[in-house]
């Protein structure tokens, strides 16, 4: 069974986490995909426990079936963000149009942020952007509490990686 089967199953039967599935290229351009996620979330008690994330590689390749597929999650009250956001210079442009519930900015700005100010500059121009669109900015790829306390100077509504624990297989 596929993680993202796991993690729909396991929400139909009542399990408090919230999860995020990360979708790939091949599922947005699989037009059955979407079918079938229609039919696999439709039992949901609380949909918005189920977040859809989407590289924004894969955003910018796909941009009308990601519109759509967005709506989707929209009308099943299904969070959805934007993963490794701020690596293509067209990022700002598309949020206008998607208007993702947040963005997750790239682990390749996180990195070295607690020690250099260009990071730090780019990160804070990309909250800014998405806080002024009603947009949530997280980051990726946080390993350190230098990070966190640095991200939390940036205004960063959340983070994600090892500082925080160690992933865990779906069981």
């Amino acid at each position: 069974m596929k993680p993202s089967s796991k993690a729909i199953e396991r929400l139909q039967k009542g399990d408090q986490n919230t999860f995020c599935i990360n979708l790939s290229n091949d599922s947005l351009r699989e037009d059955s995909f979407y079918n079938w996620f229609a039919d696999a979330v439709r039992g949901l008690n609380v949909p918005q426990q189920l977040q859809i994330e989407i590289n924004e590689s894969s955003v910018l390749n796909n941009m009308e079936r990601v519109v759509r597929f967005r709506q989707q999650l929209k009308d099943s009250r299904i969070g959805f963000g934007v993963d490794n956001f701020g690596v293509h210079p067209a990022g700002f442009a598309y949020l206008y149009s998607l208007h993702p519930d947040y963005i997750k900015i790239d682990g390749s700005l996180i990195r070295e942020i607690d020690n250099n100010a260009e990071d730090r500059f780019f990160v804070r121009s990309l909250s800014t952007v998405a806080h002024s669109l009603d947009i949530q900015a997280y980051a990726e790829h946080v390993e350190r509490n230098e990070q966190l306390n640095v991200l939390a100077e940036l205004e960063i509504n959340g983070s994600q990686g090892w500082v925080h624990g160690r992933p865990v297989v779906l069981d």
